[in-house]
């Protein structure tokens, strides 16, 4: 329930008769402001039609009372007279009530166990009392009768049916709206609750403003209120509203002019509704019909952001600029239908380019400050194709998009090109639908030309962070890395310059971090590297011999065909570089200018020892191939000379030795020794 709501009270105070309290009621799906009055006189003010600000008055006389016929000029307005007048009862609980409340007043200052309990003693009986003084005048107003406009038949015995002054007050108010308003032009079932005055508001800022606070209360009484499709509950949409076909008649009925207090009043007296969704639907009237709302001179309403509305009318671009909670009715002049282009209407966009513009309708003024309006628009052409320059450099330098304020800024073209003050405004309301949309625009552009002094610093800054390198060992450097990465988004850094300086300190601390990682990485493999190529060197004569030794058919089948692409996959797989580690300079890219090395290789030491081992057991087998035909040859027909040149053979005929020597002589002596011709 509105907290409003919770708080008030009405008392049945003879103390003060004849003095207005407000109330509020819920009827039928809306919150109702009125007053109640408690009196004992009449006074004929009381019966005349409503100030706009009320809803209903409801007057409880103490003393039997006949209101003339016609004295009553509202029908919102209800009177109750007692059937009889509880004068000496009420007498008495008056005198009671009144010592009571001196005596009570004698022990306010007083705070101690004794006068608290007292305190609480009178307050608890001065209710009592009340309660009685209500009740008894209760039993008297259902024996009463209730005055109303035109006599509209309200029975007394069917509103005082329970005690108090606020349920009489609901009750009767309740009563009272039926019988004005029968038939609501809004649908007050879909609400999900009692539509307030801060609501209404809410549904003004969700529908027109796009506060995503005002969301619930959109989604809860937007379609009640006729201002969104079924299908499109989020979007305004009042072209099937009851109340704007409503105000469409009546302005048309006077030739596309009225007064909004009129207008107001037909909305407020004739169909029910509150004064704060009689403005809302004025407002959405202008939105979906783009009529005129012209403001009074002198006016003083306000923006949605608290500054001055310095337009003299509300059109429909204007309608989001409202600051509708502080909207009154004072400060409205008339509606129309047609409405039309004057300098004081473009006011709050031109003064978002040009400072210093006033309202003025002085054909002078208006020459002299339409002059600096276009002045200002030649100036910004210019600004505005550099802008889009850069960030066409910033989104193709970062690989993301830009679309959103790349039409920004051509919208911005667009308005710049305007020759006049009628082609301007004709430009933003169609670009911009309202000074807020183009304020937006220009801090877009505004951000792009600060950003733009920082677009090559930018993308050289995502360049070096993309050739970074990191091994498995390196991660925590790579998730510093990635989190730099994702915050150089284009459209990002567009809508929040401000960024840049913190990626920027970010970038700073990685490289120092990154460079000494780096320059230890880079001295470990260089070392590993530089071992690597001497283990090589000296395995090299045996991957030559293997190779020539697979020349040699008498020695059988080949052997370790696969070592010689090995060795030159090992050899080709690591680099050398002559580059100190403390000569390392990574100022300009993230690697050693030298070997270009990267952080996610190693030295293949594991193919270096397959490689070892390959060339190992091929050299076992030839030399076990070497041994066996050998022995057989000299076994079968042995001579000294084969015998001493054998004996000499054997002590150099271990492979691994013999790749040292192994030269065109050594092979064909192999080969005629194998074959038998030595």
């Amino acid at each position: 329930m509105d907290e409003q709501i919770l708080q008030q009270s009405l008392s049945f105070d003879l103390e003060s008769l004849g003095e207005p309290q407000p109330w509020k009621v819920r009827h039928r799906g809306l919150e109702y402001a009125g007053e109640v009055i408690i009196a004992e006189s009449v006074d004929h003010r009381w019966g005349e039609p409503l100030p706009p600000q009320l809803n209903f008055r409801l007057v409880f006389f103490t003393v039997p009372r006949r209101i003339p016929p016609g004295r009553i000029m509202d029908t919102r307005i209800a009177m109750v007279v007692p059937g009889r007048s509880p004068t000496q009862v009420r007498q008495s609980l008056r005198r009671e009530l009144k010592s009571i409340q001196e005596t009570r007043e004698r022990y306010v200052l007083h705070r101690d166990p004794d006068t608290d309990a007292l305190r609480r003693a009178m307050i608890d009986r001065e209710e009592s009392l009340r309660l009685e003084l209500e009740r008894r005048y209760g039993m008297a107003y259902s024996q009463g009768r209730i005055y109303t406009h035109g006599d509209i038949g309200l029975r007394a015995q069917d509103v005082f049916l329970d005690t108090g002054l606020e349920s009489w007050s609901d009750a009767l108010a309740s009563a009272t709206l039926l019988l004005a308003h029968p038939i609501l032009p809004v649908d007050y079932s879909s609400f999900s609750r009692s539509l307030t005055a801060r609501d209404v508001a809410q549904v003004f800022r969700g529908l027109f403003q796009g506060d995503v606070g005002a969301r619930e209360a959109t989604s809860s009484f937007a379609a009640g209120l006729g201002v969104v499709s079924p299908d499109n509950p989020a979007i305004f949409d009042a072209s099937s509203c009851p109340v704007l076909a409503i105000l469409q008649r009546e302005l048309e009925g006077s030739a596309g002019e009225a007064a909004p207090r009129a207008l107001v009043h037909t909305l407020m007296y004739t169909y029910g509704l509150t004064l704060e969704l009689s403005l809302f639907h004025l407002l959405a009237f202008v939105r979906q019909t783009r009529a005129e709302l012209r403001l009074t001179p002198g006016h003083g309403l306000t923006n949605h952001r608290g500054g001055a509305f310095l337009s003299d009318r509300i059109t429909r671009d204007l309608v989001p600029e409202v600051d509708f909670a502080a909207l009154r009715l004072s400060e409205l002049g008339d509606m129309r239908l047609e409405p039309t282009v004057s300098w004081n209407l473009t006011l709050p966009y031109a003064s978002l380019l040009v400072e210093g513009l006033t309202a003025t309708n002085e054909d002078a003024d208006v020459l002299t400050q339409e002059q600096r309006l276009v002045d200002s628009l030649m100036a910004l052409t210019p600004e505005l194709a550099v802008a889009k320059t850069s960030i066409s450099e910033l989104a193709a330098g970062l690989g993301t998009s830009v679309e959103a304020a790349k039409e920004t800024l051509e919208r911005l073209e667009r308005m710049s090109s305007a020759k006049d003050l009628q082609e301007f405004y004709a430009a933003v309301e169609r670009e911009f639908d309202g000074p807020s949309g183009l304020f937006e625009a220009l801090e877009a552009h505004r951000r792009v030309a600060r950003l733009s002094e920082n677009i090559p610093a930018i993308i050289e800054t995502r360049n070096y962070l993309d050739r970074m390198t990191f091994g498995s060992e390196h991660q925590d450097l790579r998730v510093v890395r990635d989190s730099l990465m994702a915050r150089l988004d284009a459209a990002s850094l567009i809508n929040n310059p401000s960024l840049w300086p913190g990626i920027e300190e970010g970038l700073a601390r990685l490289r120092d971090s990154y460079s000494l990682t780096y320059r230890s990485f880079h001295a470990a493999y260089h070392q590993e590297a530089l071992e690597l190529r001497h283990r090589l060197e000296a395995l090299t004569p045996q991957v030559n011999a293997l190779a020539r030794f697979n020349e040699i058919p008498e020695l059988g089948s080949p052997v370790g065909l696969e070592v010689q692409q090995m060795f030159k996959d090992v050899s080709e797989g690591y680099r050398l570089c002559a580059i100190a580690e403390d000569d390392l300079d990574l100022g300009d890219v993230p690697y050693c200018p030298s070997c270009i090395l990267p952080m996610n290789v190693t030295v293949p030491h594991r193919s270096e020892e397959q490689l070892s081992g390959e060339v190992s057991r091929a050299m076992r087998e030839y030399n076990r191939r070497l041994s066996t035909h050998s022995a057989m040859q000299i076994l079968d027909r042995p001579t000294r000379e084969q015998v001493d040149k054998f004996i000499e053979l054997v002590q150099v005929a271990d492979p691994s030795a013999l790749a040292n020597v192994l030269d065109d002589r050594v092979v064909e002596f192999l080969r005629q020794f194998l074959s038998n011709d030595g």
